[in-house]
């Protein structure tokens, strides 16, 4: 691998990080004029909803262990102890699967007690949103974990740019 993503010093994982989180920006905003285009105005509103009721339910899916998995890898990096490195990403992934599990059970009897007044449309696009909550939280939890292994570059790729350029892959290929 080129050493660019490596570098672990603060002017190139800054600027990276700058480029990176533009071009997520970027593909984040195609995507939503070609959504906007291609679905009908209760369509986007439907994707709409599911994104940010996907986005809003990833918060107590991680419920803040990024932060805390990115603070003590640090400080069990530089102390070189990585039986503490691994019980750490260990619990911290099945933390974070229980979590979404509880969500999944929650989601579970809202559909079968109150989600049937809805629209079919809106119930299936919510279902097929669900799908992605633990691919966000997976993935916050490998962000959090490279950023705490100071590999900057790398953590914003998957956070940020890797995630918008395959929507736009799938938006533009359907």
């Amino acid at each position: 691998m080129n050493r660019l993503y490596f570098k672990k010093n603060i002017r190139t994982a800054s600027s990276g990080s700058v480029i990176i989180k533009f071009g997520g920006v970027f593909f984040a905003f195609l995507n939503g004029i070609l959504l906007a285009r291609q679905l009908s105005l209760e369509g986007f509103g439907y994707y709409i909803l599911a994104f940010s009721t996907i986005t809003v339910l990833s918060v107590p899916a991680n419920l803040g262990l990024p932060s805390l998995i990115t603070r003590y890898l640090s400080k069990y990096e530089v102390s070189k102890d990585y039986a503490s490195i691994k019980g750490l990403l260990l619990k911290t992934n099945q933390t974070v699967f229980i979590s979404i599990l509880s969500i999944y059970v929650v989601a579970g009897a809202l559909y079968w007690f109150w989600w049937g007044s809805f629209q079919p449309v809106l119930v299936d696009t919510l279902l097929y949103a669900f799908l992605l909550l633990p691919i966000i939280a997976v993935n916050a939890l490998l962000s959090a974990t490279l950023r705490g292994m100071k590999l900057i570059i790398i953590s914003e790729l998957s956070d940020t740019f890797f995630r918008n350029f395959v929507v736009f892959i799938c938006i533009s290929a359907f």
